[in-house]
């Protein structure tokens, strides 16, 4: 019995960890995330020097119809993998330890509240960059349990922020590709993804377009390099996907649509290409900038072939035919024009 207990204990407590996970995932992987009781602010972005106080606020609004209290804590976090997901430590350290702010928040139905934090820098603080998250949760801190009502009510936002002094900054593309290196496509969309490493002290933001170009190297697509405004953290890796959803203007693209993913029956596929027309070799171009103290910039590039053979199988033989009637026609034009002037000149 007792075995069977601690079994079950040991299944709730990897139960409770995974729902935190799976919710501070949703939260990170939005600008701005938005519950049915609480929406927060995004991100905090700072910069201070070592022995420095820098004040920020961020903002909570209370949509339900009942006053909400919440209780604030922090925690260091760290990259966890190349998604872009944090990895939370409980050791008491670093950034969570400078950060000072009310203990609670009572927000009234429908009301917003901007909270103000302080962030009071060691002065030893290394230079580069710090990380740690502002939970918010609905039981105090040092009487919650970990269960998984307890865990799914905290929420948070993150806080980066970058210690002034001499850091290193530096980073690479280590790959550039479509999703599984696919070379060649029958249709769009046609999904890019680079692998970018950060080798620096400090947190980077690549930024830039991904340009596409047809076989007689006019532009086809210009896209976001980083549709998703994420930082890539110290000593990690982290993988950024764009898309080329809709053929059009090079400069209309809407990256942030869901991807539509084209009919799989022969005459919606043809139907599909013809109005998305993409044909024969594309390159794509990968042009990033990164950095603070000074601007440094990467490239790669990557080609693929786009037939759409639904569409051709019908356009082709379609054209051939025609072409064969037009001779037919002008054949026959022909004739009887010849017989008509040789009848003429008798």
């Amino acid at each position: 019995m007792k075995l069977f207990s601690l079994t079950l204990f040991k299944q709730q407590r990897l139960l409770s960890r995974t729902v935190l996970v799976a919710a501070l995932v949703l939260f990170v992987a939005l600008p701005t995330y938005r519950a049915k009781a609480l929406t927060i602010t995004p991100r905090l972005e700072m910069n201070a020097n070592p022995g420095e106080t820098v004040h920020e606020a961020f903002r909570v609004q209370n949509e339900q119809r009942q006053s909400l209290t919440y209780f604030i804590s922090y925690a260091n976090f760290s990259s966890q993998d190349e998604t872009g997901n944090p990895f939370f430590s409980s050791k008491a350290e670093d950034l969570a330890t400078w950060i000072t702010s009310v203990s609670s928040i009572t927000v009234g139905p429908g009301e917003t509240k901007d909270i103000p934090i302080a962030i009071n820098v060691p002065v030893n603080a290394d230079p580069g960059g710090h990380y740690a998250a502002i939970f918010l949760q609905t039981t105090p801190p040092d009487q919650s349990k970990e269960t998984q009502v307890a865990i799914s009510a905290k929420l948070g936002t993150l806080i980066l922020l970058r210690v002034g002094g001499e850091f290193l900054q530096d980073a690479d593309i280590l790959e550039f590709a479509t999703l599984k290196r696919q070379r060649v496509f029958s249709s769009l969309p046609v999904t890019f993804y680079y692998r970018f490493q950060n080798t620096g002290e400090d947190h980077v933001k690549p930024l830039g377009d991904l340009l596409v170009s047809n076989s007689i190297g006019r532009t086809s697509k210009i896209l976001p390099a980083n549709p998703v405004d994420g930082s890539v953290l110290p000593k990690s890796i982290r993988k950024f996907e764009t898309s080329w959803v809709h053929a059009g203007p090079p400069i209309n693209e809407k990256v942030e649509e869901s991807l539509v993913k084209p009919p799989t029956d022969f005459w919606g596929a043809a139907k599909y290409q013809w109005q998305n027309f993409a044909l024969g070799k594309y390159k794509a171009e990968l042009s990033i900038v990164y950095g603070t103290q000074e601007l440094k910039s990467q490239n790669a590039e990557f080609t693929f072939f786009i037939v759409p053979w639904q569409l051709l199988s019908i356009v082709i033989p379609s054209s051939i035919v025609a072409l064969l009637i037009l001779w037919l026609l002008i054949k026959r034009y022909n004739r009887y024009v010849i017989k008509r002037a040789q009848k003429t000149s008798k």
